[in-house]
């Protein structure tokens, strides 16, 4: 591989498996570097803001591929083969980015939230999409803690979502969470929990919901 040709490719040759080179040589313009060591539970708040707003570009400019990505089971064979080619059509969504290893599941997170804000955000009308399970991601990350933060709270997490990810807003919003985001964590037997993630989780359980409420209507009607 020509790293200093192939940058742009690194956000989902990382997704479907492919091995990136750990340092870039490459000359660039001064994009934010996402460092292996920035994507892990505690990476950097502008580590998961750059990664959303990658994942906002691919959904903006791929849809029916993100949402066929969406809707396999992951990971799988067909979600790396639909994850290949939206790797190579949206090379240019890394022009203010420079994406290095990054944990897969933070960053289907990411494309389920520009989802959730393309299709339930206030925009124009679509037609969503029926998710894929993630056991692997949802052992890494349960699910539990969203799913009871949605269950007591659901109009102030929608809301958490109309925040810039990693900022003063969300921080806030959060804090208005209180104290059911305690309540839920002690129920959900999380110790700890790490904003952006959570936020991704919101945006997951949310997007099911509503959906899967969305599609049965138009099924029924």
């Amino acid at each position: 591989m020509r790293i200093f040709l192939k940058i742009q490719t690194f956000a989902l040759a990382a997704l479907i498996g492919v091995a990136v080179p750990e340092i870039v040589h490459a000359k660039l313009p001064n994009p934010p570097l996402l460092l292996p060591r920035e994507m892990g539970p505690q990476g950097s708040p502008q580590a998961f803001a750059s990664l959303l707003s990658y994942a906002t570009c691919v959904m903006k400019h791929e849809r029916k591929a993100t949402l066929r990505f969406l809707a396999e089971d992951f990971p799988s064979a067909k979600s790396r083969e639909i994850a290949q080619q939206l790797a190579s059509d949206t090379r240019f969504c890394l022009k203010d980015t420079a994406l290095l290893k990054l944990n897969p599941g933070y960053l289907r997170g990411a494309l389920i939230e520009a989802a959730y804000q393309q299709d339930f955000g206030g925009g124009a009308a679509a037609v969503p999409v029926r998710i894929g399970s993630a056991a692997n991601v949802e052992k890494e990350f349960a699910p539990a803690l969203a799913e009871c933060l949605v269950q007591r709270r659901g109009a102030a997490v929608a809301e958490l979502l109309s925040t810039r990810i990693a900022s003063t807003q969300q921080a806030q919003a959060f804090a208005k969470l209180e104290p059911d985001l305690s309540n839920c964590a002690r129920q959900a037997k999380v110790a700890k929990y790490f904003p952006e993630l959570l936020r991704f989780q919101v945006a997951e359980v949310l997007y099911r919901q509503r959906s899967n409420r969305a599609l049965s209507t138009g099924a029924a009607g």
